[in-house]
């Protein structure tokens, strides 16, 4: 015996089918090891007398990042995985002429390896100020908390 099954039936199976997909999260970035997300990060340069301080940053799926810096506001650039749970990172500031360092370009480079639980990231950073008030390199350290529901 052959079962047949109205269009009308198998369009509510499919769209049923599609909606729950569409509703069901997706796995954590975090259970990912990702990058994917917003991240507080906290810049710790090497050169003395330069006081650490906290950027913000978001990791999109499709390799792009967006930052903000006090003193430089946003930022854009890339990601890529380069290895298990590490990954290449570059962005640049275009500084306007009123900020602090002139106006110009700082782009900043880093690779950073994201923690076995997938919450924090941590890794070397290069910052390069090319503006007409400073002519600089700034090194360190970068240590990157994602941002959860749950802070």
């Amino acid at each position: 015996m052959t079962m047949r099954i109205s269009p009308t039936v198998a369009i509510i199976v499919l769209a049923s089918t599609l909606l729950l997909g569409a509703l069901t999260p997706m796995e954590s970035s975090a259970d990912q090891k990702s990058l994917v997300g917003s991240w507080i990060v906290d810049v710790m340069p090497d050169q003395p007398g330069v006081e650490p301080f906290k950027n913000l940053a978001t990791f999109t799926s499709d390799g792009l990042v967006l930052g903000t810096a006090p003193e430089l506001g946003t930022a854009h650039g890339i990601w890529t995985k380069t290895g298990p749970r590490r990954f290449a990172v570059k962005f640049m500031h275009l500084a306007p002429v009123g900020s602090p360092f002139g106006a110009g370009t700082v782009i900043v480079t880093s690779t950073v390896t994201v923690d076995k639980d997938g919450d924090t990231a941590m890794g070397p950073f290069t910052t390069v100020f090319d503006t007409t008030a400073l002519q600089a390199t700034v090194t360190g350290t970068v240590v990157l908390t994602r941002i959860t529901n749950d802070q």
